[in-house]
């Protein structure tokens, strides 16, 4: 589902499966063209996280690329996911400050083990990436100076690690996985929480929940809100099996990357049905109405 551009009304909150949702109109069109306004429950994304959203129903598999990618019934959500699935979000322009701001996450004990993807960082990823480290003495810098004297055990901790990669190229290639991170909490590295998650390496494949705080933050509050993806959301009207035929996906939204979408379906096209949140029948219509969602478990050109 996207997110519709309608006014929210001044009305409490209920709440449908656990999920607060919000009462919202939105315009719409009859056959002649007159504007009418209708109410509908819509999700309210401002109390919504990843780790709010119900577990996965039914176990599953699918390959991207080349990487094979799969979950099992129970399974949360967030992590399933990974950051690269959230690049509609600009996930990439978030920091763990930002994330500790909206969630309070603790960096003074949440532990490096806890954020895997500090340990996939060498020195000289961090000397680029992390504001002004290079220039710390190694001994303010904790896991670093484990991490250096592990490779060349030669330090006193009082030479800063750019001098130390200026003396020692090959120290760049070490990685802090060389060390017991869970010794350390995030804040061990001075301005990490400044950095940028896009600006790891191997931020793409790590999965929400390896980022501290990262599933429990509002769905609104992403360098961009799921409330700004689209204008409107759809709910399903009815299902179709594979018996379905070219004739039957003339209305298709879904599609993949690689075809683009829209794109129509000629084999085993399974679909379903789609309708406008305020179902008030076929003389009212909304721009989701009669759409059709075909499965990218059959059609590979609707692999989402």
């Amino acid at each position: 589902m996207v997110a519709i551009s309608s006014t929210a009304l001044a009305a409490p909150t209920p709440t449908t499966n656990g999920l607060p949702t919000q009462i919202q109109e939105i315009d719409l069109r009859d056959r002649q063209g007159n504007l009418t306004t209708v109410q509908t429950l819509v999700p309210d994304w401002s109390g919504i996280s990843f780790s709010d959203l119900p577990p996965i129903q039914q176990s599953g598999s699918i390959r991207i690329g080349d990487q094979q990618r799969t979950w099992q019934a129970g399974q949360a959500l967030d992590q399933v996911l990974h950051l690269g699935d959230l690049s509609d979000l600009r996930v990439d322009r978030l920091t763990l400050d930002a994330i500790r701001q909206r969630t309070n996450v603790d960096i003074n004990t949440t532990s490096l083990n806890q954020f895997p993807l500090i340990g996939k960082q060498t020195l000289g990823d961090l000397a680029a990436i992390v504001p002004a480290l290079k220039e710390f003495q190694l001994q303010a810098v904790a896991p670093v100076q484990a991490a250096v004297e592990k490779a060349i055990r030669t330090v006193n901790g009082t030479e800063t690690l750019a001098q130390l990669l200026s003396q020692h190229p090959n120290l760049a290639n070490t990685t802090l996985n060389t060390v017991d991170q869970s010794r350390y909490p995030l804040n061990a590295i001075p301005n990490l929480g400044q950095v940028e998650l896009g600006e790891f390496r191997g931020w793409i494949e790590t999965q929400i929940a390896s980022v501290p705080g990262l599933g429990d933050l509002s769905l609104t509050d992403f360098p961009t809100a799921i409330a700004d993806i689209g204008n409107l959301f759809a709910r399903i009207d009815a299902a179709y099996g594979t018996a379905e035929g070219e004739k039957g996906t003339k209305r298709t939204v879904s599609g993949s990357y690689q075809a683009g979408f829209s794109v129509g379906c000629k084999q085993d096209c399974a679909y379903i049905e789609l309708d406008d949140l305020e179902n008030s029948g076929r003389g009212v219509r909304g721009g989701f109405e009669g759409k059709q969602w075909v499965s990218g478990k059959y059609s590979s050109r609707h692999i989402y």
